[in-house]
């Protein structure tokens, strides 16, 4: 270490110190000349001590201070000690954060004579302070998708009731109007909006549930053309969607909701990437050979073609926006690395597909240049003939029943909205049933007391104030064991067909689904139990 005889190095920093190779001790004159430099400063700035002792000011090793070294400067009178934040350049002309002390030094007579600053490389903490910063960012999203989902469920109950009154009492209308073709034709008009209003509920639901992945036998043309469908409703109408399903695309082993959840997120990925003017989404679906190919003719990884020999189902998705370079693409699919600014996106959307594909075996490329769009493709192995053999082998009646004539079913209804309960009575009557219709649960049960053996089912709404269908239920329960009892709701899911079950409801009815399955659903329910007893 070169030091001057004059330059006092306070006693309590001790010899370890000032020659540890971890811990920067830089000490300088009243100029700011350096005088000391220690191994620990030789070892992360890359000068030798003879390359800066008298040489160097500490400024010269500096871009940034906190405080600033001038204004410590002018306190140059006083006994001072200061923690700053600096940004050190090392030799090769790169900076590296740090953290220290700049203290003053005092000469033999006690005199200020000099700075001493004690530091330490400060990259690890800021890089760790930045990870937690994005994964903080992420809970933050994942919690705001979340909330998107209560929302979503919050709002379903409401809204399927608003669509199941309008479409059941579209199809009583055109039941009614059988002569008035001008009025038919409206009333179709409105029966079809309605029913793609009930759709985009059920997708909207089905993709914010939350569910283990549960691989089984699908075909993907309808999950793309159903898709397509909700995305049409999001785009901007600047941007164009295509799709092209090659026919007879073989049978996959899939989750059809995370099948969703891709496609929704490279339509969105894509839909950024066109930030302005026309643009166009192109979804293709087809199957692919892989025998007789050179190795270097296809990106599908090596290991992949090996494994399926005969083939793959692709499934590709191509965008006109400005695409990406070369390390853009090699980086695509890390972790938390985005190209958003900051707030616009989490850098996860890529990771989660590429982790979908892993659990269902497939494998997902990417090609793209900068100005000339980007195409992502996902390889699927086709369903194994045993898998296929399982459902085919799965018990299914094909045999036509002859019709039968049922007597009229006796149905207690209930359900806190008027509207519905108008509908609902009005339907089942033209079917030849006969409704006790209520819109309080507890003038239902009271009604259900007064006379147990009047009715074949109860109908009651899941969602209701003061009692719940499960509430429903469990009283049901307690007065007559062996009545049958169904409950409507806007939103299904696991949980609460679980809760279902277990207070005696024998089927859980999706509130928007068509006037006929609702109906159909209703008397299944209880004529199977008239059948059974």
């Amino acid at each position: 270490i070169s030091k001057r005889p004059a330059l006092l190095i306070p006693i309590a920093l001790g010899d370890a110190v000032l020659r540890s190779p971890a811990v920067v001790s830089i000490a300088t004159d009243l100029d700011g000349r350096i005088q000391v430099f220690n191994p620990g400063a030789v070892r992360l700035l890359g000068y030798a001590a003879n390359e800066v002792t008298d040489q160097l000011s500490l400024s010269d090793l500096c871009t940034a201070w906190q405080p600033g070294f001038k204004a410590l400067a002018l306190k140059a009178s006083q006994l001072v000690h200061v923690e700053c934040e600096l940004v050190f350049v090392r030799k090769d002309g790169s900076t590296i954060p740090a953290r220290g002390s700049l203290s003053t030094l005092n000469g033999e007579q006690g005199e200020h004579i000099g700075y001493l600053l004690i530091a330490t490389d400060n990259s690890a903490r800021l890089e760790a302070e930045a990870v937690r910063a994005q994964l903080e960012a992420q809970v933050r999203e994942a919690q705001k998708l979340e909330a998107l989902g209560t929302l979503a469920a919050g709002i379903a109950h409401d809204f399927n009731n608003i669509l199941a009154v309008t479409l059941g009492n579209a199809d009583l209308a055109l039941r009614d109007c059988a002569g008035n073709l001008r009025a038919q034709d409206s009333l179709e008009e409105i029966r079809k909006a309605g029913s793609r209003g009930r759709e985009l509920v059920h997708q909207l639901l089905t993709f914010m549930r939350k569910k283990d992945t549960e691989l089984v036998l699908v075909s993907l043309a309808p999950i793309v053309v159903d898709t397509v469908r909700l995305l049409r409703a999001t785009l901007p109408g600047r941007l164009a969607i295509e799709v092209d399903c090659q026919p007879d695309v073989p049978l996959i082993a899939a989750d059809s909701t995370q099948i969703v959840q891709v496609l929704i997120n490279l339509a969105t990925n894509a839909m950024q990437a066109m930030p302005v003017g026309p643009g166009l989404i192109r979804i293709t679906l087809s199957t692919v050979r892989f025998d007789g190919l050179p190795a270097d003719a296809t990106t599908v990884p090596l290991t992949f073609r090996n494994k399926h020999p005969d083939g793959a189902v692709c499934l590709t998705l191509s965008d006109t926006g400005h695409g990406m370079d070369a390390e853009t693409q090699r980086r695509s699919f890390d972790p938390f690395f985005t190209t958003k600014p900051m707030g616009e996106g989490t850098g996860l959307g890529l990771t989660i597909i590429r982790g979908i594909l892993q659990t269902h075996d497939g494998v997902v490329t990417v090609a793209s240049q900068p100005a000339e769009g980007t195409r992502f493709a996902l390889y699927f192995p086709i369903a194994t003939a045993q898998l296929s053999a399982s459902v085919a082998d799965s018990p299914a009646s094909t045999a036509v029943e002859a019709p039968r004539h049922y007597p009229s079913l006796r149905i207690l209804y209930i359900d806190d909205d008027q509207a519905l309960v108008f509908l609902v009575k009005r339907l089942l009557e033209r079917r030849g049933e006969r409704v006790s219709a209520y819109q309080s649960a507890k003038e239902a049960l009271a009604a259900l007391r007064a006379a147990p053996t009047e009715f074949d089912l109860v109908l009651s709404d899941y969602n209701m104030p003061g009692l719940s269908g499960l509430d429903v239920a469990r009283a049901v329960r307690a007065i007559r064991p062996d009545l049958p009892m169904a409950i409507t709701t806007g939103y299904v899911d696991e949980t609460l067909e679980a809760q279902a079950a277990s207070a005696g409801v024998r089927e859980v009815i999706f509130k928007a689904e068509a006037v006929e399955q609702f109906c159909d659903a209703v008397q299944r329910v209880g004529r199977s139990t008239r059948e059974s007893s």
